[in-house]
C-alpha cells in the first residue's frame, strides 16, 4: 500500500521532487476534502488486490487543484510475491468542469420546463375555475337585472338564486 516509484509526470505536474510522493507522501498533495475518501478507497482497493479508479484533485505546482484520474492496477505475481501495483494518473480536469457545467445546465432545464409544466396547470386550473365562477357571475347579474326592471318577485328570484 505505498507508493515506491513515481514517474517524472507528477514533477510535471505537482512541481515537487519525486521522493515526495514515496510512502505516502502524495496524500499531502490531495486537495483537504478529498484526503479521506481516496485514502479509504486506496486502502480497500490494496487490501482486496481490485483495481482502483478514482477522480480527485491534485495541488499542481502553481498551487491550485485540478482534477485528475487515477487508475491502478495489480500486477499479476502468482499468489506468492507481494502485490506490486502500477498506475497512471492523467490530468481530467478540463472533462471535469464541461461535465459539471452540462449537469449545471441540465439542473436548469429541468427547472425551467418544471416552470412551464407549473404555469400549464396553473392556466388549466385557472380556466377550470373561471368557468363556473364566470357562469354564477353572469346569473347575478341576471338577477339583479331582472330585480331592477321588475321583470320577476324578489321571491322567484331569491329561489332561483338558492
Amino acid at each position: 500500500g505505498q507508493i515506491v516509484s513515481v514517474g517524472t509526470g507528477w514533477q510535471a505536474l505537482t512541481g515537487a521532487e519525486l521522493s515526495s510522493a514515496l510512502g505516502q507522501g502524495w496524500l499531502d498533495f490531495i486537495h483537504p476534502e478529498d484526503v479521506a475518501a481516496v485514502l479509504a478507497e486506496w486502502l480497500d482497493a490494496v487490501q482486496a488486490r481490485n483495481r482502483l479508479e478514482i477522480r480527485y484533485r491534485v495541488r499542481t505546482r502553481q498551487g491550485d487543484y485540478r482534477w485528475v484520474e487515477a487508475c491502478t492496477r495489480k500486477r499479476l505475481d502468482g499468489g506468492t510475491q507481494p502485490a506490486i501495483w502500477y498506475g497512471t494518473l492523467e490530468d481530467v480536469h478540463d472533462q471535469h468542469l464541461i461535465a459539471k457545467a452540462n449537469q449545471r445546465m441540465q439542473a436548469e432545464l429541468i427547472h425551467a420546463s418544471r416552470l412551464n409544466a407549473m404555469g400549464a396547470m396553473a392556466s388549466v386550473i385557472a380556466h377550470d375555475l373561471n368557468q363556473p365562477l364566470t357562469a354564477a357571475a353572469h346569473y347575478v347579474r341576471g338577477s339583479r337585472q331582472l330585480l331592477a326592471d321588475g321583470a320577476a318577485s324578489a321571491a322567484e328570484i331569491a329561489a332561483a338564486l338558492d
